[in-house]
């Protein structure tokens, strides 16, 4: 089970470090480009560049817009991670 949370801070004000769990870590620039219900996504920090593609659908309710993700490819990300930044972009798309 994954569980992941998103909030919203200035890239200086914290610096990335790694855990047990990974050898480093670092800020991304994210790039994100829409066409119909697929998702491109690119992520890099000028040495190395990771890649997410995925399917989305959005289901307006009277509680808000249900999203759902489905992973197509991806490169240099590990697990489900691709979902997880794909669903905090559109939900932060969302709230604007």
């Amino acid at each position: 089970m994954t569980r992941a949370y998103m909030t919203l801070v200035e890239g200086e004000a914290l610096r990335p470090q790694a855990d047990d769990d990974a050898q480093a870590a670092d800020w991304f620039t994210v790039t994100a480009q829409r066409t119909g219900n697929e998702l491109n996504i690119r992520l890099t920090n000028g040495e190395e560049t990771l890649k997410v593609q995925l399917r989305v659908a959005e289901q307006h309710t009277a509680a808000g817009v249900a999203l759902s993700v489905d992973l197509l490819e991806q490169e240099g990300l590990a697990f489900d991670h691709g979902k997880i930044i794909a669903t905090a972009l559109l939900k932060l798309a969302i709230s604007r």
